[in-house]
């Protein structure tokens, strides 16, 4: 991995050095490649990862080696990336495009503080994304901070504002409508689950409810999950965290799951008692969790035609996702080394999506040229969600994604994108929005990879529940590039 040779080397050069990762495997697997690659001694433990999950007092205590320059290198999620005084440092490496022009700089401006020069680097994955910024540097360096995505209406988020605010004084009846047309419905819902009580219509927090224990400042998805070792001794002692959202991907039975470099299986997932319990494991291997999707759409809000029966709708959908199984691959190699089935419960929500209904003369494009029309439906869904990080605001895992060669309630190939978080944030409307310029990216993207059938840097997902199966990369592109020709002649809403 060139992130961990290039850390080690500025390490062995006294050169104080952090590493942004996009998600925490990534980091706590860097920490270990690093720390092989450099001569035993000390050197091996002035480098530490640095992500969310760790407690508190490991945080602080990594933060001040750091700030006192103990650590010579310091691998990082988004966790660092601003809000914490880190000190002087004199390399920024970014592990992968981080999603946001703004991020970006925000994590390059972490080196050459004090009027000190610095080196910053960008190692591009494997990914849709990465490529396309690779093949077009201007959209980086030439263009300013994105908008920022917020939907403060968002039921989920709004209940819990709306505990906080009652957590501090009660909400009178004329202060209600200060948190928009919904609180009021929702008011009433979480008195109907006792997390409030009215009395003389103002709205009072429960006696023993602490919506701080309720809510994660970085997840909308509440309460989450303890990780607990177990000793040789057999005794338990707790590791870390995991929210909820995130816990049946990071923690589910057999995963490899990396802390502070060292890596622990896990052989218990505790739904009731929401824990996991892990031991020590000197594995030579990561662990990859395989998401399943179904999807129900709900109105359409948006519905806009272009004759022949090809659709663009944005409206509510129904999701259900669930973790389906793991892929195990060697550390270093990649190499695959198979698949394990898992058993977990499928989680519902309802979010925010936007849909294209693929249209008869676009079948018969695909149909004249031989295409399979599921395998060109699944890597366009791939590939649209590779590249709407780059026109709105968001990371490829905010996003969901599944296709259908029949989708329910409508009987039509259908591709599917939408919000991965419960009443969604705004992707997907923005993304709508957007729709033409998107379809010719990933169009672009598909057409300049020079892979023969498909690529993690085009058309495969690591995570895709189906196995990267059916994919046709060549009907991806030609029906992107019709897609996009075909939103310009895009009628009217079709209810006006």
């Amino acid at each position: 991995m060139e992130a961990a040779e290039l850390l080690a080397w500025l390490v062995q050069r006294q050169v104080r050095t952090i590493v942004f990762t996009l998600a925490r495997r990534q980091a706590e697997l860097i920490v270990r490649y690093a720390r092989d690659k450099l001569p035993p001694g000390c050197l091996r433990e002035k480098v530490m990862a640095y992500r969310a999950g760790y407690l508190p007092e490991q945080r602080r205590a990594i933060e001040r080696r750091l700030f006192d320059g103990e650590l010579l290198g310091v691998v990082a999620t988004s966790a660092l990336e601003l809000g914490i005084d880190i000190g002087g440092l004199d390399a920024v490496i970014m592990a992968g495009y981080p999603g946001r022009v703004s991020s970006f700089w925000q994590r390059a401006g972490r080196a050459g503080r004090r009027h000190q020069q610095a080196r910053v680097a960008l190692i591009a994955l494997e990914t849709g994304v990465d490529q396309y910024i690779m093949a077009h540097p201007e959209y980086l360096l030439d263009q300013s901070s994105e908008r920022i995505l917020f939907d403060p209406q968002n039921p989920y988020i709004l209940a819990g504002h709306l505990m906080c605010a009652a957590y501090e004084l009660p909400i009178a009846p004329e202060e209600t409508s200060l948190f928009g047309p919904k609180a009021p419905e929702l008011l009433e819902l979480l008195e109907g689950e006792r997390y409030v009580t009215r009395r003389q219509r103002w709205h009072w927090l429960s006696p023993d409810v602490y919506p701080a224990g309720l809510i994660g400042l970085r997840s909308a998805s509440g309460a989450g999950y303890d990780i607990f070792v177990r000793g040789e001794d057999g005794r338990e002692e707790l590791l870390g965290t995991v929210d909820d959202a995130a816990a049946f991907r990071v923690v589910h039975p057999g995963a490899v799951y990396l802390h502070e470099g060292a890596a622990y299986l896990v052989t218990k997932l505790d739904l009731d008692a929401r824990r996991a319990l892990v031991v020590p494991h000197d594995a030579d291997y990561y662990t990859e969790p395989l998401v399943s999707s179904q999807v129900v759409p709900g109105i359409a809000e948006e519905d806009r035609r272009a004759g022949g029966g090809l659709r663009w709708c944005l409206g509510e959908l129904q999701v259900t996702e669930q973790v389906v199984g793991y892929r195990r691959r060697r550390q270093v190699t990649e190499q695959d080394l198979g698949v394990e089935p898992l058993d977990l419960p499928a989680k519902e929500f309802e979010t925010q999506g936007l849909w294209i209904v693929i249209g008869e003369a676009e079948l018969l494009l695909l149909s004249e040229r031989g295409r399979d029309v599921l395998g060109s439906l699944h890597a366009l869904e791939h590939a649209l969600i590779a590249v709407t990080p780059l026109f709105v605001l968001c990371d490829e895992r905010d996003i969901g994604g599944v296709s259908y060669p029949s989708a329910p309630g409508m009987g039509m190939p259908t591709i599917f994108l939408y919000d991965g978080y419960p009443g969604g944030v705004g992707i997907a409307r923005a993304a709508f929005g957007r729709l033409g310029e998107i379809l010719a990216a990933a169009g672009e993207l598909v057409r300049a990879c020079p892979c023969e059938g498909g690529c993690p840097a085009c058309v495969q997902s690591a995570g895709c529940g189906d196995g990267n199966w059916p994919l046709d990369k060549s009907g991806a592109a030609e029906l992107a590039e019709r897609l996009a020709q075909r939103w310009n002649e895009v009628s009217r809403p079709a209810d006006e």
